[in-house]
């Protein structure tokens, strides 16, 4: 892709994305906006931070999930590449699938294109374990501290169940080396 190319897509999604705020904010109303952000007071930079600090740690990991020399692709880059693979995942499904797309697009030439597609279905894979533990401990949290009548404790801890089920399915699958499994261990 040429450069002229490559930065008039920059400026495109720049534009789209500084539009799509500005229309969202008219449609919300500033005051509304200033009046949530006032109510939650320093807990908006709290957030902030823990939200970044969230996404530097998910880039560390995706830089670790490449068999290759990414030497060529700086820090700042992949941290903009991962955001903008995240940011188009909000879509939904298949905003998470165009994501990973256009995260792996976007190496360009500085790794194979089978390390980048490998790398991100790693990536993604651990993300979807470590969600499915952060949903077991919250379901159980939820169970040992909040009260609920039987039928939803009933679903609450089968839906748990299951989740622990494919967390030590994925372990052992992992720990016996099975071959689905084991390359990407």
């Amino acid at each position: 892709m040429s450069k002229r190319i490559k930065g008039s897509f920059r400026f495109f999604a720049a534009a789209l994305g500084v539009g799509l705020l500005a229309y969202l904010t008219l449609r919300t109303g500033p005051q509304t906006i200033w009046r949530q952000v006032h109510a939650v007071g320093v807990g908006v930079a709290v957030i902030i931070v823990l939200a970044g600090i969230s996404h530097v740690l998910k880039t560390w990991a995706w830089r670790l999930t490449f068999t290759c020399d990414i030497g060529e692709i700086s820090w700042p880059r992949s941290f903009g590449m991962r955001l903008i693979s995240e940011a188009i995942a909000q879509i939904g499904l298949a905003g998470k699938v165009l994501g990973e797309g256009v995260r792996v697009s976007l190496l360009g030439s500085a790794a194979p294109v089978a390390n980048g597609i490998s790398s991100g279905a790693i990536d993604s894979g651990l993300f979807i374990l470590t969600g499915a533990i952060v949903t077991v401990s919250g379901i159980m949290t939820a169970l040992l501290l909040a009260p609920a009548t039987g039928k939803w404790r009933f679903w609450a801890f089968l839906f748990a169940g299951i989740l622990i089920a494919f967390v030590a399915f994925v372990g052992i699958a992992i720990g016996r080396g099975w071959r689905f499994a084991s390359k990407t261990a």
